[in-house]
């Protein structure tokens, strides 16, 4: 599988994104590389700490979905500037800096560790 540098998988991400919302806090990632599909979601961490799959959610114009529900026979699609929210229910984020890493599988290069470093305001 090829190798994607972890400064190349940094601008999926969208700066400034980062914000706390009634049920948790939410984020924003935009496919900005090349068309891709997630096979499955390993995991997201917050400051090191896992995030339970089941509270996490993928929202496009179209659908919501639940990380937990992503695999191979329920692929999630991401097509070329394609904009995701991600929303995290039942964690609010202190104001400040943060490091959060999203991992993925997907089927045109395998496993992927998205990192994300911004602050809530």
């Amino acid at each position: 599988m090829p190798y994607v540098p972890p400064a190349l998988l940094k601008k999926l991400y969208l700066k400034g994104s980062l914000t706390n919302t009634e049920e948790g806090f939410s984020f924003k990632l935009k496919n900005t590389l090349a068309p891709g599909t997630i096979t499955a979601f390993r995991g997201i961490e917050v400051d090191g700490k896992p995030c339970p799959l089941e509270d996490v959610y993928l929202i496009t114009p179209s659908s919501e979905k639940q990380a937990s529900d992503v695999g191979a026979k329920n692929p999630f699609p991401l097509q070329i500037n394609q904009e995701v929210t991600m929303l995290v229910k039942g964690l609010k984020l202190e104001p400040g800096p943060h490091r959060i890493t999203i991992k993925v599988t997907t089927k045109e290069v395998g496993e992927l560790d998205i990192p994300v470093e911004d602050e809530v305001c």
